[in-house]
C-alpha cells in the first residue's frame, strides 16, 4: 500500500500535479464496506483521492490476493481460461484485470522511456541485464551465497 510520500495529486488542475514527495499529500482516513481502503487528500487543491489510485487495484472489488494471483498464473503464461478456472473468478473479469495491467504498466514504461531517454533497444537490453542480474541473486541465495570459485577460498 502506498503511503503519503509515494502518492502524487491526481487532479490535473492543481499545481503539485505529480509531483511525488511534494509535501501536499495527506492521510485522511479509512472507507469501504471494511474500512480497509486508505483515503489521501491534497493540501494545495483539497482533492481527496484513494491510495490506490492510479494503479491496477482502483476501482476494482477483488481482494489484492485474487488481483495477484490472476497477474502471477497469466505471467506464468496461463490463458484467460485456466486462470478464470484456478482462481476462481469469470473469464471477463481475468480478461478487464489484464488489460487495466497493461494500461498501466505502458503508462509507466512511457515514462521511464521519455524520462531516460531511452529508445526500445536499449530498454531490451536494460531487460535482460535486469533478468541476469534477478536469476544471479536467485543462484547465490540457493547455493547458500557460494562465490563461483566453490564458495571457499583457495590458498596455495
Amino acid at each position: 500500500m502506498r503511503v503519503p510520500d509515494q502518492a502524487c495529486c491526481p487532479n490535473k488542475d492543481c499545481e503539485d500535479y505529480g509531483k511525488v514527495n511534494a509535501g501536499n499529500i495527506a492521510y485522511r482516513g479509512r472507507y469501504g464496506k471494511n474500512k480497509d481502503k486508505i483515503l489521501f487528500y491534497c493540501r494545495t487543491c483539497g482533492k481527496r483521492f484513494a491510495a490506490t489510485h492510479g494503479t491496477p487495484l482502483f476501482a476494482s472489488h477483488l481482494p489484492k490476493e485474487t488481483i495477484h494471483g490472476i497477474i502471477h498464473h497469466i505471467s506464468s503464461g496461463e490463458s484467460l481460461r485456466s486462470t478464470s478456472r484456478l482462481i476462481g473468478v469469470p473469464k471477463a473479469t481475468v480478461k478487464l484485470t489484464i488489460d487495466k495491467l497493461e494500461i498501466f504498466c505502458l503508462d509507466h514504461l512511457k515514462v521511464i522511456t521519455e524520462t531516460l531517454e531511452l529508445e526500445e533497444e536499449h530498454m531490451d537490453m536494460l531487460w535482460l541485464f535486469l533478468k541476469r542480474l534477478k536469476e544471479i541473486k536467485r543462484s547465490r541465495r540457493t547455493s547458500g551465497g557460494a562465490s563461483e570459485n566453490g564458495g571457499g577460498s583457495q590458498s596455495d
